[in-house]
């Protein structure tokens, strides 16, 4: 795998950060967990555009921005995926003029571009919180 993949797996119960994020929304991680999968080939981008019914994995614009810094920005693809549902994160991490990065959401779509449910959508921005508590250097699920 190259050096920036990724595979997260949150399951119901075991991580109490995720599960006080979606608590206090009313939300509930479902049983079978959740995965997070960063998409890093250009056969993985199109088994997602494929499956999911939008672009990721058509032509090579995703698949190029996620192999070299443009402008001092990266874009990392996850895939997302539940028992009851499957989306498509994307992740831009910058580089700051004082070499930091800084994770955000570029885009979250669900099968056909339908926006995600709840419990992604919530799960997504926990992931880019940690991400950039990760980044810097503060002790996250996500660093160990």
């Amino acid at each position: 795998d190259p050096p920036h993949a990724f595979r997260f797996r949150a399951a119901a119960g075991c991580d109490h950060e995720l599960d006080t994020v979606l608590a206090a929304q009313n939300l509930t991680l479902p049983p079978g967990g959740m995965t997070f999968t960063n998409l890093t080939s250009a056969e993985e981008l199109a088994t997602e555009s494929r499956v999911l019914d939008h672009c990721v994995g058509r032509g090579t614009e995703y698949e190029n921005r996620c192999r070299a810094f443009d402008n001092n920005m990266l874009l990392h693809l996850f895939s997302v995926s539940t028992d009851e549902e499957r989306t498509t994160l994307a992740v831009t991490m910058k580089r700051q003029p004082d070499g930091a990065l800084q994770f955000s959401i570029n885009q979250h779509q669900g099968r056909s571009n339908r926006p995600p449910g709840p419990v992604h959508q919530a799960a997504a921005r926990w992931l880019v919180e940690g991400l950039n508590r990760t980044a810097a250097g503060e002790d996250t699920p996500l660093s160990s």
